[in-house]
């Protein structure tokens, strides 16, 4: 069995031995930021004190997820020991104290409590959703959804739409007494989900407004298509699906995309008329695509690894066997770079509607440079730069977000 090094906890994985050929002790560093996973060549892999630092921010419980990661040794199997299966069993006492609450007549603090094990069982099944032991920590994650659910001020149904042979799942949040409402598409990045979208869907129907939230193409729900450049194709097919409901106001369309998802919010502001307005927040746009082939391995070993994992997986390849050629070959042919693709990067407008740019200003994965483009490509294009803060700002979005739907709903609004 492989081995994995765990790095990040200044506290409790200090003393951490992991097994194996390698016999050493786990290396500690200090990383700040949320996302972070490198690959070590000798053994498999890092997560940082940033990725399980934002966990423990989530669950606002320090020794629990310290515990469970002091008992991690690796990424691979199922079962004591590793990642995914140990993050599952915590998730799972927290569903099931929920349960109990719940049955109780608790519901406030069941709600708590299945949203730790959501936390949990998501973290479980990062970044690759790609081992059995990782498929069973996202099904307990979605699973748990449904019971939130019945716990929220404005709960989903969920709408099945049919594409290409299979079937794109859809969580339809709606306002209470509101007839013909406005409609938001909301999309996270490659390792987000339509789950984790309480912030913008409880949100955005408290303001009046219906919000379809999904998974984007090789993510969550969504695992029948591949990311590629033009996988927004799934974002106009939902759009086609609820104008001809007529059951939504589509005078007033707008879009949220969050990192990867964010990529899809341009390219749909530039190309689909019946939006009205967009969100881009911390969207890929050039600088991420155009990285050398020789270099993949090197940034997959640095600290914005892990979602350069991720998103080579939902591309459908292999990072731990990376095929150089196919790689190539398929970047030459139908490149990402929203530069490359005529749609940022032009010295001309491209995109009408009004366009907010949202990110931190110390992104490893999307420059500055990349920020401005988009905004100089719109004609309404607003930049907000959360001081240095790293990809997407996670620690400042429970301020920010809440401005950045008024922003949305101001423009919907707009005679």
């Amino acid at each position: 069995m492989k081995n994995a090094r765990l790095i990040g906890f200044r506290l409790l994985l200090a003393a951490l031995i992991i097994p194996g050929s390698i016999g050493a002790q786990a290396q500690i560093i200090d990383s700040r930021d949320p996302q972070a996973l490198t690959i070590d060549p000798d053994t498999e892999v890092i997560y940082s004190g940033g990725r399980v630092g934002g966990l423990i921010a989530g669950v606002g419980n320090r020794p629990v997820v310290e515990m469970t990661a002091a008992r991690i040794t690796t990424i691979y199997g199922d079962g004591p020991g590793v990642w995914s299966y140990e993050w599952r069993k915590t998730g799972e006492y927290y569903e099931s104290l929920a349960d109990g609450q719940l049955q109780a007549g608790d519901a406030e603090l069941a709600k708590e409590n299945y949203t730790r094990a959501l936390r949990f069982y998501g973290i479980g099944y990062l970044a690759d959703h790609f081992t059995p032991s990782e498929k069973r920590a996202y099904a307990r994650f979605r699973d748990v959804m449904y019971k939130i659910n019945d716990l929220l001020e404005y709960p989903f149904e969920v709408v099945e739409i049919p594409f290409e042979g299979h079937t794109i799942i859809v969580h339809l949040y709606k306002p209470k007494d509101i007839d013909n409402p406005p409609l938001v598409l909301y999309t996270g990045g490659t390792d987000g989900s339509k789950e984790t979208s309480e912030n913008a869907t409880q949100g955005l129907a408290s303001r009046g407004v219906a919000v379809a939230a999904f998974d984007l193409a090789g993510t969550g729900e969504s695992l029948d298509w591949y990311t590629r450049p033009d996988s927004h194709k799934l974002h106009k097919r939902i759009l086609d699906w609820f104008e001809k409901s007529g059951e939504f106001d589509f005078s007033r369309v707008g879009l949220i995309g969050g990192s990867f998802g964010g990529y899809y919010a341009v390219q749909m502001a530039a190309e689909d008329k019946r939006l009205k307005a967009a969100i881009n927040h911390c969207g890929l746009v050039h600088s991420a695509f155009e990285l050398p082939t020789a270099g993949v391995q090197q940034r997959l070993q640095s600290g914005s690894g892990a979602m350069l994992r991720s998103a080579m997986r939902r591309m459908g390849f292999d990072p731990d066997n990376f095929d150089t050629e196919a790689f190539e070959e398929r970047a030459e042919k139908d490149p990402f770079s929203l530069v490359r693709r005529g749609i940022v990067g032009t010295g001309e407008i491209t995109i009408e509607i009004p366009l907010l740019t949202v990110n931190g200003g110390n992104d490893a994965v999307v420059s500055l440079e990349d920020m401005h483009m988009v905004n100089a490509a719109a004609a309404k294009g607003e930049l907000w730069i959360m001081g240095r803060a790293p990809h997407c700002a996670g620690r400042q979005m429970d301020t920010i977000y809440p401005h950045m739907l008024d922003w949305l709903v101001e423009k919907l609004n707009e005679e």
